[in-house]
């Protein structure tokens, strides 16, 4: 699979995921757990691929350094 198509996909579902969570649909603890462990899965799996490859890429992309985000929250994890 492609990694437009991935990330294509993975864009949809999140949308549908939330449109879905607003409805307020009765989840019990391991709808909830299901969610959840989903959500770390991927925050770890970005956070991994973030470390071997935005400290290689900074210089060359402008990227935001660690000294310039200090203090700044996650939008994640509000």
């Amino acid at each position: 699979m492609s990694q437009h198509k991935i990330m294509f996909e993975f864009g949809e579902l999140i949308q549908e995921m939330t449109k879905w969570l607003e409805h307020d649909p009765k989840l019990d603890l391991v709808d909830q757990l299901f969610i959840e462990n989903h959500l770390q899965v991927a925050r770890m799996a970005y956070a991994g691929w973030k470390s071997r490859h935005i400290k290689q890429n900074k210089s060359r992309r402008g990227v935001v350094t660690n000294h310039q985000t200090e203090g700044a929250s996650d939008p994640c994890d509000e």
